[in-house]
């Protein structure tokens, strides 16, 4: 349900001023001058001041209106397309990747390394266990 909107003016300014000077926080001010606790935000940003109330309550419409509206196809694409050929953006793919640093690439030089290391003391350490248990066995059958 909409309701009507009061225009805002130096006496509402003057009377937001008063109301939160005396203790009064936005929504109580809201209520009393029956307009919304936004309304109340943007006069109190506005330091109380019409003009600028209304300078950037123009500013916000404009930025929204321009969020609003989808970009404008460039010029020089819409020539060349015909209607329901599918197009590609090619900008995006043609930018070169930048160039890793110097100590990325000696990190993945090292985690490189070290999984080479990890691998052959696996290894060592299954040959040890193998050796482990063929001393058992061969103590085993010695004991007999």
């Amino acid at each position: 349900m909409k309701t009507d909107r009061k225009p805002v003016d130096e006496q509402m300014c003057r009377t937001a001023q008063l109301l939160l000077a005396g203790g009064a926080n936005g929504e109580e001010a809201a209520k009393i001058m029956g307009v919304s606790t936004g309304t109340i935000s943007r006069i109190r940003r506005a330091g109380f001041d019409l003009e600028t109330f209304r300078k950037n309550t123009e500013e916000r419409r404009i930025r929204e209106r321009e969020a609003a509206m989808p970009a404008p196809a460039p010029e020089a694409q819409a020539e060349e397309q015909v209607p329901g050929q599918i197009s590609m953006d090619l900008a995006e793919e043609q930018e070169a990747k930048p160039e890793m640093s110097d100590t990325v690439k000696l990190m993945r030089f090292l985690a490189g390394k070290f999984d080479d290391v990890e691998k052959l003391l696996s290894a060592i350490n299954d040959n040890l266990v193998k050796i482990g248990d063929y001393n058992g066995q061969i103590l085993r059958r010695m004991d007999r």
